[in-house]
């Protein structure tokens, strides 16, 4: 039987609630969730003397006594490149395994067994698990991995917060090599029953025996998607598995120098568990070439994002930042943050009493620094904007946006503000539907915009807004930037209005006229209509109006 993006759910038997097995399935690119064995085993697949392979698939949430995802009894079950993830059973929440079990490249999360074997029951069987990772299973005997009476490798595995137990060995045969284990909660344990041979290994406790380095600086991220299609643990900045692996046991058949993503082992050096890191990258996402007053803080907080070389963002690393230990500096010299769901760590900070430029370098293990620079000055100055012309507008700043300028000729807040003496400023000049920008004067000169300058001293600087003239009065030529202007120009008789291509924000009110001519669509000369011009809207009260060319919405 061939099964191929398939999904099987929510069915119910006595054995093999999605699937029951007795010759030869092979499974690809479908789920198997939310299935019941209700009297044997298998809730999703139950397995009895046949071959199942298992391949690119999900099986999820499935219930029964013997394996809850997945029950093998004296069969043949291959495991590749697939996720396991809250099922529940008696006996090996997500497999529970009683024959020949291959289990490559794959996660097995958040199952759980009432007595053994929260990730994998192999009791009487043979099992080989290989570049997987094993997290978040729990059961009262071996969370991660349980073994009786069988013959159990594991080889470049990764297993983290699987409760009671990491591994558990209750007779029967266990070869660990190049693993992770890192127990659940505390008074939990990585291992129980010790192992049959192990290398190369790292426990975050001294329950493994030998074959196992014990370490705090396991340093795992969290579970998530970092490039492959099913969810594990990143080794982070400063890892002792990071390039400490072995080099045979990662280039033999089993692992075949990739890890469970199926990117290229070694990067660098061969690491152990079933990531291996390909280098860290941290960039800055914030904070850089800032200007504080002596003795008070920065505007915005030195930020970094730390990623996977060409990958995905890392949280939960440890990122330092390292100002100078004399003169000008921040206060205080060395602080650390730790990188967020995004990969992001930011800090405060707060200049100190020197003046002078300085760089803060933020750092982590394996990754090239970040270098922001800093300067705290003596004080501060004060920036007024003023008005000029006969149109109107609006002066904001984009750069820095704390404290800002927010102005619009003839308020009167937000002309004002105060900045850290040396502070790079950029204002942003925007005229009203009536009006155009024309130029700067006063503190600085010309007419860029938006304009960036330094803020070197207290300064005042007025900007000139000019009417925008798109609306012509036939009789004498006299240009307007509104429609109901060149209309009110002439009180009685009758007029002739022409008016350029263009949004013009206004509600015409024709009362005193007794004959108007409107044309629209106009081009800068005046001379062909080439399209339309619009209003918002147009109320004639007296007298008669030809209009022409005109969008009314």
């Amino acid at each position: 039987l061939n099964v191929t993006n398939c999904t099987i759910s929510a069915n119910r038997a006595e054995s093999g609630g999605g699937i029951e097995n007795f010759e030869t399935l092979n499974l690809n690119n479908s789920t198997i969730s939310g299935n019941t064995a209700s009297l044997h085993g298998g809730g999703g697949i139950d397995n009895t003397y046949g071959t199942v392979t298992v391949s690119n698939s999900t099986i999820s949430g499935n219930t029964s006594v013997y394996g809850g995802g997945i029950h093998n009894y004296q069969a043949t079950l291959t495991v590749i490149n697939s996720a396991i993830s809250g099922n529940s059973g008696t006996y090996g929440g997500g497999i529970g395994n009683w024959g020949l079990l291959t289990v490559t490249n794959s996660t097995l999360s958040n199952n759980s067994a009432l007595t053994n074997g929260g990730g994998i029951d192999n009791s009487w069987g043979t099992a080989a698990v290989t570049n997987s990772t094993i997290s978040g299973n729990s059961a009262m005997n071996g969370g991660g991995f349980y073994t009786y009476n069988g013959t159990s490798t594991v080889t470049n595995c990764t297993f983290a917060s699987n409760s009671t137990i990491g591994i558990y060995l209750y007779n029967g045969t266990l070869n660990v090599r190049n693993s992770i284990i890192v127990k659940g909660a505390p008074g939990n344990y990585c291992c129980y029953g010790g192992h049959s041979s192990a290398f190369n290994n790292l426990a975050d406790d001294n329950t493994c025996g030998s074959g196992f380095t014990e370490t705090s600086t396991i340093l795992l991220g969290a579970q998530g998607n970092y490039g492959g299609s099913l969810q594990m643990l990143p080794l982070l900045p400063g890892s002792a598995a990071i390039d400490t692996g072995d080099s045979a046991t990662c280039s033999n058949a089993a692992v075949n120098n990739i890890d469970q993503r199926g990117l290229p082992r070694p990067a660098g050096h061969c690491d152990i568990g079933a990531y291996e890191s390909q280098g860290f990258t941290l960039t800055k996402s914030g904070g850089d070439n800032q200007i504080a007053v002596i003795n008070t803080p920065f505007a915005s907080a030195l930020q970094v994002t730390l990623s996977e070389t060409g990958g995905a963002p890392l949280s939960g690393a440890l990122i330092t930042f390292t100002a100078p230990s004399s003169g000008a500096s921040a206060n205080p010299t060395n602080f650390a943050a730790t990188s967020d769901a995004g990969g992001v760590a930011s800090t405060p900070v707060t200049a100190n009493s020197a003046l002078g430029s300085y760089s803060v370098i933020a750092g982590a293990s394996g990754a090239t620094e970040a270098v922001f620079t800093l300067e705290n000055v003596a004080g501060t100055a004060t920036l007024s904007i003023g008005f000029s012309g006969n149109g109107s507008g609006t002066i904001t700043s984009t750069n820095p946006d704390d404290p800002d300028i927010s102005c619009i000729k003839g308020s009167s807040g937000g002309c004002t503000a105060s900045y850290p003496l040396k502070t790079s400023v950029t204002l942003a000049a925007s005229g009203d539907w009536k009006s155009l920008f024309g130029s700067w004067s006063g503190g600085i000169a010309g007419s860029d915009n938006p304009v960036t300058f330094k803020l070197n001293s207290d300064k005042t600087i007025t900007a000139t807004f000019n009417p925008d003239y798109k609306v012509r009065r036939l009789s004498g030529g006299a240009l307007f930037a509104s429609i109901q202007d060149a209309y009110a120009s002439v009180p009685t008789g009758s007029i002739t209005i022409q008016a350029q291509i263009k949004s013009f924000l206004e509600e015409l009110l024709f009362n005193n006229i007794s004959n108007v001519i409107l044309s629209g669509g106009m081009d800068a000369g005046y001379n062909t209509t080439t399209g339309f011009s619009t209003v918002k809207k147009l109320t004639v009260g007296t007298g008669q109006t030809e209009i022409s060319n005109f969008i009314v919405k």
